[in-house]
């Protein structure tokens, strides 16, 4: 069970990073190519992660983890931030992905290609 955030509180991206099992400098690395908006600074100088990013790294994780590219994930969220819907692009993409999924699954079954 995932622990319950506050929907409406910023967070440090110390507390970010402990929810997503994401390091901060990859919070960093995430903001520096635009696939997390660039988060606002306390008076100290932390960043303040609204509540949506932990929502948005998930869905970067789990984009990553089935196969698509940062390159990729970069192009689909800035075309998403601007208003668009790159919903085609994506399932196009997911579609390539499963396609080469199912093609190396079937080749390790049967011992590599010849």
């Amino acid at each position: 069970m995932r622990p319950k955030v506050s929907t409406t509180q910023p967070m440090h991206s110390s507390e970010l990073a402990r929810l997503t099992g994401v390091s901060t400098d990859t919070l960093r690395y995430y903001e520096r190519l635009r696939l997390l908006p660039t988060a606002p600074r306390s008076a100290a100088g932390y960043r303040l992660f609204p509540a949506q990013a932990l929502d948005r790294v998930r869905l970067i994780r789990g984009a990553l983890a089935i196969g698509f590219s940062v390159r990729e994930l970069t192009t689909i969220f800035a075309e998403r931030d601007r208003g668009g819907a790159p919903c085609q692009r994506v399932l196009l993409l997911a579609r390539e992905k499963l396609a080469t999924s199912k093609v190396r699954s079937v080749t390790c079954k049967s011992g590599g290609a010849n």
